[in-house]
């Protein structure tokens, strides 16, 4: 849905329409209902404050006449219980001071009770009680002021009542006033309950008193006294809490201060009655709020059609069109920016339809573009492929100029190497006929002068000469008097490079730059090929040096070892004895393996007796000749017998390079010991007298000189010669 364009202006005009409204709505919301609560909390605050305000005139009026009474009970002349217990009876029944007392007590100085009495009469002696230790006297007694205890219940009639201490003093003859006693009255809460129920303005408004913990201690109905019910005092004076009768009032508090006791008088009233008015001013911003969404909603609704209604045919045009229907035109209904729109959309349609007129053709020639690309790249790698396994370096030439021209059906194709010098391109490989006849001839071109080929040899970049006669730096070849189109591709490796591949065609413009990028990897690859082709035969040029070489080595050091005296050539085992041969063989151990005698004068081979030639490193350097029991030798054990003799042929080496490397130690040790004698002194004579003595002794030699001097030429023994005669004749 959100993807319609219509739905997103509707949304959008309706949210800027809406938003305002919601805006001031709820400020006028929070304004009202804050107003309203403060209006209904005063209301309420002034409900209580009138009650309070009859509420302590009324407790103040009973304590004004009790003291009154206390007056009159600390000017008798002459304490007397009778007389007091009259006047307390009295007071309890005098309509001044209300039956509103329950209970009056009359302590002396010490607290101790010396009269109480009730409605129903004088307490007996035995019941009085001590007060000393009771804030009932001791407040009273100690701050000289009235003292109001806290709401109790009374244990047998279970009524609720207010406890009040009044101290007496007796005054005269200029003496400081003395405590005489203290009269203690229990009043009744009922009255003030009464009070409560004529201050209620309402029967939608509930009045009654709580102390300061919370706890209900007078309401009209008696029933909550009895429940310890409790509230949550509001603070600042007022809220909208929960009530004693109701989950949601408005309440408000004024607090009735007693001496040390505090009281709160609560007045409240259910919400749905002290906020009527803000409920009723909120409801009829809701209904407007309401009814301006929904103009809003109709007039966004025609403003957006207005706006939507051609962009969507112009979308519902423009599939139509994209479906294949390209006849389909946008209609134009004004010279606003959707009429623009239509315009270029109609534009583009006509512009559409003339060029899917020629795409078709367009599509078809670059088809044939790219299978033709595709065709010479497989072919490309193809020929890549195939050349690669040529074994040396003329096959490969070869068989590369065969492929390139069998593949690619060129006229002509000519491979050139560039000489060790790098003076010329020198043909080496073409698959035409007239091609081998310019290899026959020794056709070579110098680089840098003559034809594309020479140019590209110089240059190392690909060129083509898409007609050959009009192209300056064609070189005129009358074995190739067709060619009309010619591309030259440097066969090179890193930045050195080897030839040139050289391809021809008989049709002017038959080459192109895209022809150059194929190719141009063959020619690299045929450049790679050639490279290891010549390192390859570079390398076995080389092990085929080397391994002369070691067959050299191997045959001087065998003949060598022949040649020395005391020398074993071998050994004969007959089965029964061990016997040493002292020749070797006729032809030294390096003839032919068909030899047909042994060094011991054995019989020629034949049938029974077999010579299986000792080779190492494809020289002979010994004979095994065995002699079978039977008739013939199995083919099995002669298989045996040649991959022992190979064994041995190793084991034969591994034991003369040691021979070797012993002797080597032992010249070595020999030259060490005789240095080191040489060196045991300084001194010149010494030395010369220690070295002919040493050579002496080393190599067991008849004699031996050492001599210091250099030699002396002709030229100088004539001179001296020549010295001695003229010296002679002068003296």
């Amino acid at each position: 849905m959100w993807n319609s364009l219509r739905v997103r202006l509707t949304l959008i005009f309706i949210g800027l329409a809406i938003i305002p409204l919601i805006a001031v709505g709820g400020i006028l919301f929070q304004t009202t209902d804050t107003a309203d609560r403060a209006q209904a909390i005063a209301l309420q605050s002034q409900v209580a404050q009138n009650a309070t305000s009859q509420i302590v005139n009324y407790i103040q009026g009973l304590n004004q006449n009790l003291i009154a009474f206390g007056s009159q009970l600390s000017g008798l002349s002459t304490p007397d219980l009778t007389i007091e217990s009259s006047l307390l009876s009295s007071a309890l029944h005098f309509s001044t001071y209300g039956s509103q007392y329950k209970e009056l007590a009359l302590l002396d100085p010490q607290g101790h009770e010396i009269i109480r009495t009730t409605q129903q009469g004088s307490v007996p002696e035995s019941q009085l009680l001590d007060h000393s230790k009771s804030d009932d006297f001791l407040q009273p007694a100690s701050t000289r002021q009235v003292y109001y205890g806290p709401i109790e219940t009374d244990s047998t009639t279970h009524q609720p009542y207010l406890e009040v201490s009044i101290p007496l003093y007796a005054t005269g003859n200029g003496r400081t006033s003395q405590l005489t006693g203290v009269l203690i009255g229990k009043l009744s809460v009922t009255p003030l309950e009464n009070l409560l129920a004529q201050t209620q303005p309402g029967s939608s408004q509930t009045l009654y008193m709580t102390d300061d913990a919370g706890k209900v201690v007078a309401h009209q109905d008696p029933s909550f006294n009895l429940q310890n019910a409790r509230i949550v005092l509001p603070s600042g004076g007022g809220a909208v809490q929960a009530g004693i009768n109701h989950t949601n009032v408005v309440m408000a508090t004024s607090k009735i201060q007693l001496g040390t006791e505090t009281f709160f008088v609560i007045a409240e009233q259910p919400t749905s009655l002290a906020l009527a008015l803000a409920t009723s001013l909120i409801r009829m911003l809701t209904l407007s709020i309401v009814i301006a969404l929904i103009l809003a909603a109709a007039v966004g609704f025609v403003v957006v059609r207005q706006i939507v209604l051609p962009i969507e045919n112009l979308a519902t045009t423009a599939k139509q069109i994209a479906a294949g229907d390209l006849a389909q035109t946008a209609a134009v209904r004004g010279r606003d920016e959707i009429g623009a729109l239509a315009n270029a959309f109609n534009d583009m349609t006509s512009q559409l339809r003339g060029l899917v007129g020629s795409l078709e053709a367009r599509v078809s020639e670059r088809t044939q573009e790219l299978e033709r690309e595709t065709l010479s790249v497989r072919t490309a790698a193809e020929v890549a492929r195939d050349i690669a396994s040529a074994s040396n370096l003329d096959e490969l030439l070869t068989r590369s100029g065969q492929l390139i021209v069998e593949r690619f059906n060129f006229y002509h194709t000519g491979i050139f190497l560039l000489d060790d010098k790098k003076e010329f391109a020198v043909l080496r490989a073409s698959p035409t006929e007239a091609g081998r006849q310019l290899i026959a001839n020794g056709h070579r071109l110098r680089v840098g002068e003559q034809g594309i080929v020479g140019r590209v040899a110089a240059t190392g970049e690909a060129r083509i000469a898409l007609d050959t006669g009009a192209d300056a730096v064609y070189f005129n070849n009358p074995y190739l008097p067709t060619t009309r189109s010619e591309m030259a591709l440097p066969l090179k490796t890193r930045n050195e490079i080897l030839g040139i591949l050289d391809i021809q065609s008989d049709q002017p413009q038959a080459f192109a730059q895209e022809d150059i990028e194929i190719l141009q990897v063959m020619a690299d690859q045929l450049a790679t090929a050639i490279e290891s082709t010549r390192l390859m035969q570079r390398v076995e040029n080389q092990l085929t040096e080397i391994e002369q070489t070691y067959q050299e080595f191997t045959r001087q050091s065998w003949r060598a070892l022949a040649l020395e005296e005391n020398h074993i050539a071998g050994y004969k085992f007959d089965g029964v004895q061990l016997q040493p041969i002292d020749r070797a063989p006729e032809n030294g151990g390096t003839g032919d393996s068909t030899a047909s005698a042994t060094a011991s004068g054995d019989q020629a081979s034949g049938p029974r007796s077999q010579i299986i030639p000792i080779r190492l490193r494809g020289e002979t350097i010994g004979l095994v000749n065995i002699r079978f029991r039977g008739d013939s030798a199995p083919d099995e054990t002669m298989s045996i017998v040649e991959q022992v003799t190979d064994r041995l042929a190793t084991a034969l080496e591994n034991a003369r390079l040691a021979e070797e490397t012993r002797e080597r130690a032992r010249r070595d040790e020999l030259v060490g010991e005789l240095s080191g004698n040489f060196r045991s002194t300084l001194d010149l004579e010494t030395v010369v007298r220690t070295a002919a003595q040493e050579l002496r002794k080393a190599f067991q030699l008849e004699e031996a000189e050492v001599r210091l001097g250099f030699p002396i030429t002709g030229s100088e023994e004539a001179a001296k010669i020549k010295s001695k005669n003229n010296g002679g004749s002068h003296e």
